[in-house]
């Protein structure tokens, strides 16, 4: 499996990764320079994930032997015939559960409408459809069996033999393992020698004819020198089925030429041709032979669709299978039916033993799905060490059994060709009205507690179905001696050990109308049926089944609709793990009106997806409203731009025919149109030339999500008098907030993503989450080809934060877009998002590289945007380590053309580099300064009040505001922005946490770490010719007497709150202002405590501090959201460093906050990234009564005290509720950031 993350936890980023991120370890600054941030998330590595248990059960019935689909085309009744299309064909076993006389062989004749019909894949969807490739089944390894040879198709693939030679093919084909397709000339039509039956329709070419009564004898006739063409197929040309004339007969050696065949763009094998294929004969032959061999019947199909989608997945799973008719034998220990082998690693021995037992799979018996399913669900209810729980399945390793994962999860994958019949559940208690019915009463964590209650689309008036076996596996608790930990999900609320379905239909359809009357049938205005076995109500009680137990139903009719089945499958499974299961979930996330953007990876291959979550009023998390690898268009139809590098134009379409010759040559000796595809999302040549994907979006790590529309406003009327734009400004504001918006994310696949998303706008022309347009900077082409290789570990890509902003320039208000490449090779670019949902590679500004100037590093802090008092509008930030000289500069870029306006250096080395970077703005909101910090622990000032940009320059003479030091006098790296308020005596108090996370070591460090009050006293002045300058007062200078610093410190003290939570305190000392200049709060609540992102200004004054550490003081526990660090949210006095003196957060769990709680400072958390606030300014209700005396059925409000408001802090997998003095008058959303990876 890969596992998935929701990514908060990264690695290696300086701002990116967790929600409590912080301080990295002290390094030495004398020791040897790293060439680059380390390319694997730190903080997820070591994690051990709650591995899912999945039971792959196959259909074994007779039925899979059958060279036809659906069911109905074939015989019913007291018809007793058999097709099968070519008189040599024997695979092994019978051809028919009916008895027959003869075989049948459809008829040569080109007229025969039985012929056509099961010779046309729009009829018998089984057959060949030359639109589909067909390719071999699939090894363990990725590796595939060899191709069928048309001289001497293989009727077996697991009864190979030597057809390499014309005598060998010979002996094959008279020995019946092998049949001719075509001539050993390669001629079209063959001679029959052996003694067969060669029948055709009773009365041929007339409707209702393809079969005979019982009793009626057949005509047939031997076909002994009969000339016929097997490698034939038929194209229906509309109309009707039960015509003949409906059908052109196409005999691939006879009828088509030898080359520009056209074909579809699914045909891969065959060389492009506009926005489709062209194939040769030689082509069409072999295609049609790997289909005889691989797909001719319905057990071969499912086999092949079944091992390529197993063959993409990675070790992260424990698989077991089973067939529907397997009778009891021993598994590990307990006598058991159905499963043949139980859950294992999948990996090694295991993994092999998998594929051999799939490619050897019979087809002889019924269809007893109930009890097949009942099977399998007593086997998940096993909880001994040999079982599915325990540590390794299949031993035992002598543990108690209280020992077993608590959040693993268990899953079913039913395939099946027909409808189910024969044996009922073995369980007497699921073959009741399970869902017609209350179920038990489970109760978990945090006082949850769970009882299934009868009602749509669940429940039904019908007993002893399967849907009543999925049920029973569902709502009853698997293992009722384990802690109930699984993490509920949007479409699965259930905590306790379970049992999901995904079944799939293999060429079948029911009574209700598969996917179209479920809307229906979640209304309850439409009912399930009654199933009656070996009917089509059957079909409706597998989609039934899947439903009940929180999994899914799919219908495949073609080995393609199959294989994407089982992968989606597969990859939801992958998802669920990933995102919810026990290792770092959840990474950045941000909230747009009533919309959370939760982006996840997956290490296995480093694939990734973004949902959007809908929230109540009081941002508490609702359903998934969309994920956008669901969303994503077709390879060929993406808006996918590379840049130039400023060249003109500034970017092109990334095609092979888009790039130029030097964008192709910077790509490398394997640069090809299929890479370029391949990239793009074509997955035709996975596995074979390419490394296999279990999706098409590349990782979400580091790179946050930044929702663009209407929430960004600058306030840019207050610009001087005179300024350009000025008096538009607002209009521009209230235009903005009228657009559609887009979602924006940096991927590493290469590439920065925008997905639409404006809830009930457009939703016709802009589906929700769909990829509206992706940019490539050209600084990482020479790197995207090692993200085909199958050798392919991780590296960033387009891994860093993204910034929103507004400038004028040209007549008009422009919206921006600013991001960097993270821990990717070093890159920063605009786009102009005006109109963020019709954007092309005009939309591309600029981009900045060490190409341009090799003293930018590794810029994994949002970039700064502002108007600069010499006219321009720039954007600014530190180099970030790995820099050329590593010393720490300032970059100011002019916004509208990325040319270098000033780069600012401080001098300091010694593998330094500046970190996120504040811009200080005056009254008019013109910038006219900036502090940063930067991994000698320096805090700078710069001073950018100049109106000449040749004058800006480091402030106070060069010297830094304060360096941070721990108590060895070791410098304390920092990698976030600092923050800063007004002081009430003048200048302004910065603050700053210090810590990093981007390099390999850097996670296991446990330098302490520091927050920071720091008073600045310079202050703004007005200048002689007008607006303001910075003083030059010397009383106002840095600070230089660490005496001036008063210490602040965590209390041993913690607060045990209600459902596990733990709340911090802190102890202060009153300062003194006129001798102190801040203060400082260490970090020690943990080992490795640190802080990787910007304090965020909340309500009533106060500052969050969003801290970190990468390891926890406790045991790992792959069943924690976070098991690879913890996070801490604080809540600071900015001006003091001391807690809030009142209560604010709801430590009992009353969901009040009152007196009854207590004063604390923060709690603890995940450590998933920066979260964002939500702020609850309009005026709370009052109850009409007092809520808890009898009549009254009102709540209390969670924050009803006068004078204050309630506020959320919003997490990527859940909120807090917080409540603090406040007097704004509106409800606004900030966006969230997150922490390093």
């Amino acid at each position: 499996m890969s596992t998935e993350f929701s990514c908060k936890a990264s690695l290696n980023m300086i701002l990116p990764a967790l929600k409590g991120v912080a301080l990295v370890l002290g390094f030495a600054y004398a020791t040897s320079v790293v060439a680059t941030p380390a390319q694997l998330p730190l903080l997820t590595r070591s994690s051990t994930p709650a591995v899912p248990n999945v039971m792959f059960t196959l259909d074994d019935s007779g039925s899979m032997a059958w060279r036809y689909m659906p069911d109905s085309i074939g015989p019913t009744g007291n018809q007793r015939w058999e097709w099968v299309f070519h008189p040599g064909d024997n695979p092994g076993g019978s051809y028919t559960a009916r008895p027959i006389t003869t075989r049948a062989a459809a008829n040569n004749a080109g007229t025969d409408l039985m012929s056509a019909r099961m010779r046309s894949s729009a009829y018998n969807t089984i057959y060949y459809n030359p639109e589909i490739r067909y390719q071999p089944w699939y090894n363990s390894d990725g590796s595939q069996l060899p191709n069928a040879n048309p001289r001497a198709a293989w009727t077996n693939p697991n009864n190979r033999v030597d057809v390499s030679t014309a005598a060998a093919r010979t002996t094959a084909v008279n020995n019946g393992r092998a049949v001719r397709l075509i001539n050993e000339d390669g001629t079209g039509e063959i001679t029959y020698t052996t003694s067969q039956l060669w029948c055709k329709s009773r009365n041929d070419g007339t409707a209702n004819s393809t079969a005979v009564d019982n009793g009626t004898a057949l005509n047939c006739h031997n076909i002994t020198g009969e000339r016929f063409a097997p490698a034939t197929y038929y194209v229906h040309n509309g109309g009707n089925f039960t015509t003949a004339a409906n059908f052109t007969r196409v005999r691939i050696a006879i009828d088509l030429p030898a080359t520009d065949i056209p074909r579809g763009a699914g045909r891969t094998d065959c060389v492009q041709s506009g926005t489709g294929r062209s194939c040769t004969r030689e082509q069409e032959l072999q295609n049609f032979a790997n289909w005889f061999t691989y797909y001719r019947t319905r057990l071969f199909l499912s086999i092949a669709a079944t091992s390529r989608s197993f063959s993409e997945q990675g070790t992260e799973l424990r698989v077991g299978y089973g067939l529907i008719n397997q009778p009891a034998t021993v598994v590990d220990g307990v006598s058991t039916r159905t499963v043949v082998r139980g859950v294992r690693n999948f990996q090694g021995a295991d993994r092999t033993a998998f594929f051999n037992w799939l490619h050897s799979a019979p087809a002889n018996g019924g269809t007893p799905l109930r009890r097949a399913m009942d099977d399998v669900g007593q086997y998940f209810s096993r909880a001994d060490n040999r079982g599915p729980w325990g540590n390794t399945p299949g031993t035992d390793d002598g543990v108690a059994a209280t020992s077993h994962l608590q959040c693993r999860r268990s899953y079913h994958i039913l395939m099946t060709d027909g409808y189910w019949n024969g044996d009922a559940a073995s369980t007497a208690a699921a073959r009741g009205n399970v869902d017609g019915s209350n179920g038990p009463t489970i109760t978990g964590p945090g006082n949850q507690s769970y009882s299934y209650s009868p009602a749509a689309p669940y429940s039904d008036g019908h007993s002893n179905t399967l849907a009543d076996v999925a049920m029973y596996y569902w709502n009853r608790d698997l293992r009722p001696d384990l802690p109930n930990r699984i993490r509920p999900s949007d479409t699965n609320p259930a905590f306790w050990q379970h049992m999901v379905n995904f079944t799939v239909g293999l060429g079948l359809t029911g009574t209700r109308n598969f996917p179209g009357d479920w809307p229906a049938l979640q209304a309850g205005s439409l009912g399930w049926p009654a199933p009656v076995a070996d009917g089509p109500t059957t079909l409706d009680d597998l989609w039934h089944a899947a439903v009940n137990s929180r999994g899914r139903y799919l219908s495949a009719r073609d080995p393609v609709e199959f294989s994407n089945a089982l992968s989606s499958i597969l990859a939801e499974i992958n998802d669920a793990e990933a995102s919810e299961g026990g290792v770092a979930t959840a990474g950045a996330a941000l909230e747009a009106g009533n919309r959370k953007y939760v982006p996840v990876y997956r290490t296995g291959d480093w694939t990734g997806n973004l949902t959007a979550y809908n929230l109540d009023a009081n941002g508490q998390q609702l359903t998934a409203a969309w994920n956008a690898e669901q969303s994503l268009p077709a390879h060929g139809s993406r808006n996918i731009v590379a840049g130039t590098r400023n060249e003109a134009p500034r970017a092109v379409p990334f095609t092979w025919a888009g790039l130029t010759a030097a964008m192709r040559a910077e790509m490398g000796a394997g640069a090809s149109e299929a890479l370029v595809n391949y990239l793009r999302g074509d997955a035709s040549q996975e596995g074979s030339t390419y490394r296999r994907r279990s999706a098409r979006l590349g990782d979400f790590v580091n790179s946050q999500p930044v929702f663009v529309k209407g929430l960004v406003d600058m306030q840019y009327n207050f610009l001087p008098v005179g300024t350009p734009g000025r008096g538009d400004y607002r209009s521009f504001v209230a235009a903005k907030r009228e657009r559609n918006g887009v979602v924006f994310i940096g991927g590493n696949a290469g590439m920065l993503h925008g997905f639409a998303d404006t809830p009930g706008v457009n939703a016709t022309t802009q589906p929700a989450g769909r990829e509206v347009f992706a940019f490539i900077p050209r600084a990482l082409l020479p790197g995207l080809s090692a993200l085909a290789s199958n050798s392919y570990g991780h590296r960033y890509y387009v891994d860093g934060p993204l910034t929103e902003s507004d400038a004028y320039w040209s007549g008009a208000w422009r919206n921006v877009l600013v991001g960097t490449t993270g821990a990717g090779t070093p890159s920063v670019f605009a786009l102009d998002v005006t109109n963020p949902t019709a954007m092309g590679a005009s939309n591309v500004l600029w981009e900045f590289d060490r190409t341009v100037d090799p003293e930018l590093g590794h810029v994994m802090a949002p970039v700064q945007v502002g108007l600069m008092k010499n006219g321009q509008w720039a954007a600014v930030f530190g180099n970030g380590p790995f820099s050329a000289a590593g010393r720490a500069q300032l970059f100011v870029i002019n916004l509208q053309t990325g040319q270098l306006i000033r780069r600012i250096d401080t001098g300091v080395g010694g593998a330094n580099g500046l970190g996120g970077v504040r811009l200080i703005r005056d009254a008019n909101r013109v910038v006219v300064g900036a502090y940063a910090g930067d991994l000698r622990g320096n805090v700078w000032k710069f001073d950018l009040s100049n109106t000449n940009a040749t004058a800006w320059g480091v402030a106070f003479g060069g010297q830094p505001l304060y360096t941070a030091v721990d108590a060895s006098n070791n410098p304390q790296p920092i990698v976030a922005a600092p923050e800063y308020v007004i002081h009430p005596r003048g200048g302004y108090m910065v603050l700053v946490g210090t810590g990093k996370l981007y390099e390999e070591g850097d996670e296991s460090s446990s330098q302490p770490q520091s927050l920071y009050g720091l008073w600045d006293k310079q202050q703004l002045i007005q200048g002689t010719g007008g607006g303001w300058v910075w003083s030059n007062d010397a009383a106002q200078g840095p600070i230089t007497l660490p005496s001036s610093i008063v210490q602040q410190n965590f209390s041993s003290t913690t607060i045990a709150g209600a459902g596990g939570a733990t709340f911090y305190l802190v102890n202060s000392t009153t300062l003194d202002w006129s001798q102190h200049r801040g203060w400082s709060l260490p970090l020690t609540i943990v080992g490795g405590h640190r802080n990787l992102v910007t304090p965020q200004m909340v309500l009533g004054g106060f500052a969050l501090f969003e801290t970190m550490s990468p390891y926890s003081d406790q045991p790992p526990d792959p069943c924690d959201a976070v098991n690879s660090g913890v996070g801490f949210n604080l809540l600071i006095n900015p001006l003091n460093g001391a807690m809030p003196t009142e209560p604010v957060f709801d430590t009992n769990g009353d969901g009040v906050v009152d007196s009854r709680d207590e004063v604390v400072s923060g709690y603890r958390t995940e450590a998933d990234g920066r979260d964002s606030l939500l702020y609850d300014r309009t005026t709370p209700s009052t109850p009409t009564c007092t809520p808890g005396t009898p009549g009254c059925d009102e709540d209390e409000p969670p924050c009803a005290q006068p004078g204050k408001r309630l506020f959320s802090i919003q997490g990527t997998s859940g909120s807090t509720l917080g409540c603090l003095s406040t007097g704004a008058a509106q409800r606004s959303w900030r966006q969230l950031f997150q922490f390093p990876q």
